[in-house]
């Protein structure tokens, strides 16, 4: 009896205790409070104002114009201390007015610089006196399923709120764009929350909050981040180009063989045979002619060799 008595409070014990250390080491695996603190300077708020026309009728059958004010809330971070910021284009997109607010409460207007929409990231401009705190980009390829994450942001427009989880799983194609390959993670992630960043344990930014999945419209564990990598490839492109350019492929098509053989030597000191105008396919080769005069006569300009297909650089 007194052996059953000691071993039920040691179950007791084990019950009580048990939670606590897992809760321990689960507090243990995210940074550390200091460190989270830090980031928040560097997380902003964003609020975007829309007018969009309507009419209405009254009960004469007069139709009225008035404007109708949307106003979406997201969040965005700081990624240079001259004011660039970067956000979701969802959270912009048609905006009339947007304004960010710094984690001092100060406000600024920021102006969109550049976006790219199928890719949904936009670069947001703002002029203020505030001392910019800009993050620090981590890679996203060295994120493993388990890694924890922190995730800051403006949920439901309430303000700048922190929440963990880990990386629950990577590459995924929900479906919303072509070039789906989302950071999966259980962090908790609403409405609002859209721009804003995930960091890792070290502090970096390794993806930016973009969609959820949810039957509820709320967080039910199901976020999603741009890898932190491909972010920054389409951001060096807005700040370079102000867009992101698309690749351009040079192939060569024609219905006969001997339509790519090369043009014959000109027939008289003035005339010059025809070629197709300059493209990616055409700038690191010339035709495979087989005399010297033939390939000055086309300049170099075209290429019509059958060692493999070439491929132009990714840009125009």
């Amino acid at each position: 009896m007194r052996f059953a008595a000691c071993l039920v409070l040691a179950l007791a014990a084990l019950a009580a205790t048990g939670p606590r250390a897992a809760n321990a080491q689960t507090g243990q695996a995210f940074a550390a409070p200091e460190l989270i603190r830090s980031l928040l300077p560097s997380v902003v708020n964003i609020i975007a104002r829309t007018e969009t026309p309507a009419t209405t009728t009254d009960g004469s059958g007069q139709t009225a114009s008035a404007d109708n004010l949307v106003v979406q809330a997201g969040s965005g971070f700081i990624i240079d201390a001259s004011g660039l910021i970067v956000t979701n284009y969802h959270v912009v997109a048609g905006a009339n007015e947007i304004i960010v607010t710094f984690s001092d409460g100060s406000h600024a207007d920021a102006q969109l610089a550049s976006a790219a929409r199928v890719a949904d990231i936009a670069l947001l401009k703002v002029k203020t006196a505030t001392k910019l705190q800009p993050v620090t980009w981590g890679d996203s390829d060295s994120a493993k399923i388990g890694d924890p994450v922190l995730a800051i942001g403006n949920p439901l427009g309430i303000g700048e709120s922190v929440s963990a989880g880990i990386v629950s799983g990577l590459n995924r194609d929900i479906r919303v764009s072509p070039y789906d390959d989302f950071i999966q993670t259980d962090a908790a992630i609403n409405h609002g929350n859209s721009g804003g960043a995930l960091f890792d344990n070290s502090g970096k930014v390794i993806g930016i909050n973009s969609a959820i999945v949810s039957p509820t419209s709320g967080s039910v564990g199901l976020g999603f981040a741009i890898p932190s990598n491909d972010a920054q490839f389409v951001i060096g492109r807005l700040e370079k180009y102000g867009r992101v350019r698309p690749g351009w492929l040079g192939p060569n098509i024609s219905r006969r063989r001997s339509a790519r053989r090369c043009p014959q030597a000109p027939s008289s000191p003035t005339s010059r045979p025809t070629a197709p105008p300059p493209g990616p396919g055409c700038r690191s080769a010339t035709w495979s002619c087989a005399t010297a005069t033939q390939r000055r006569a086309t300049s170099g300009r075209c290429c019509a060799r059958s060692s493999g297909p070439r491929r132009g650089r990714w840009s125009r």
